[in-house]
């Protein structure tokens, strides 16, 4: 579900930043301060989706960049806020760097991915990818995740979000972490 959020959370951070790109464009002076290979670049992006007045989610990054080659949208150090349809949180998400595909059909964080959901879960790799479509999020980079009496890790794991199912793939260690009842 998080994820999900993300996913139509760059979806209209890309129409944002076309918006931009098409104003940058009258502005032709603008233009050769991009960098090489990038058609739009936004930095310190704050941006907050609301629905029916409720607010979802909210994406924070350093910079994004909609790069000519490839159609993507890359990021630098996005965060990511998101709540149920109530507004109340349901966790956040964080990553170093990251992109999403012209389609905004397929979005991928590196390095120091972080997800911490409202109920104590941790999930920690070093890349994630989210396909859409498929509603399944996948890494083959080795994972931790980290709950109140729970400590799992592995090399590659699967979440289908569609039919609730955590999978994880090799190398898999588990340890019970009783509390202090």
């Amino acid at each position: 579900m998080l994820l999900v959020l993300a996913v139509l959370l760059f979806a209209v951070l890309g129409w944002v930043a076309y918006s931009g790109y098409r104003s940058l464009r009258a502005g032709q002076g603008d233009l050769n301060s991009l960098p090489i290979g990038a058609q739009l670049a936004l930095d310190t992006i704050d941006y907050t989706h609301l629905i029916e007045g409720v607010e979802r989610w909210r994406l924070r990054a350093e910079r994004v960049e909609r790069q000519t080659k490839g159609e993507r949208l890359e990021l630098r150090s996005p965060y990511l806020l998101v709540n149920d349809e109530n507004g109340d949180p349901l966790g956040e998400l964080r990553a170093d760097s990251g992109w999403v595909s012209g389609d905004y059909l397929q979005v991928a964080l590196l390095d120091d991915v972080v997800v911490v959901h409202v109920d104590g879960y941790r999930l920690e790799t070093s890349s994630i990818d989210f396909n859409q479509p498929q509603r399944i999020i996948e890494t083959a980079a080795p994972f931790k995740l980290i709950g109140e009496s729970l400590s799992l890790s592995g090399v590659g794991m699967e979440i289908d979000l569609t039919n609730r199912r955590f999978k994880a793939l090799a190398e898999v260690k588990a340890e019970f972490l009783p509390g202090n009842d």
